[in-house]
């Protein structure tokens, strides 16, 4: 007999409750200014703060419950697959897929790592937009020579 996936109950992804405000709001102020556009989501500022979470390797506490970054009907499946990439990599068990909960857990304490540590950045470097680009071309150029 199979198992069938524990679907959520959530309806969105949490930030973490110390650092959002005003992080989240001076984030997507630099994105707009870095990338030239009027609208940067939550999404794009979750998967930002997702990838310098997990490229440090340290993860902070769950947020507690809300519905204040992500919707889970707004995700896309590379967003679900990304999710289950970093959950599976994290747990080393491929249980872990079976439990879409565990699989936010994961998730929502990476991005709240790296929203600690990009909002701890803006405060310390004298040009944030600089950090911000050399620190995600490191991680890009270690990826590529890991390959």
């Amino acid at each position: 007999m199979s198992e069938s996936i524990k679907k959520t109950k959530r309806k969105a992804l949490s930030w973490d409750k110390e650092y959002k405000d005003p992080g989240v709001s001076d984030l997507r102020l630099h994105l707009e200014n870095l990338t030239k556009t009027k609208s940067v989501g939550n999404i794009e500022i979750f998967r930002l703060c997702l990838s310098i979470g997990y490229q440090s390797g340290l993860k902070r506490p769950t947020p507690p419950r809300a519905t204040d970054a992500v919707r889970i009907e707004d995700l896309k499946e590379t967003d679900s697959a990304l999710f289950m990439m970093v959950a599976l990599d994290d747990s080393k068990d491929s249980s872990i897929l079976l439990d879409e909960d565990r699989i936010y857990d994961i998730v929502e304490q990476y991005a709240a790592q790296g929203l600690m540590i990009l909002c701890q950045e803006m405060k310390n470097q004298p040009s944030f937009t600089d950090w911000l680009k050399e620190t995600l071309f490191k991680n890009l150029r270690k990826q590529m020579s890991s390959k």
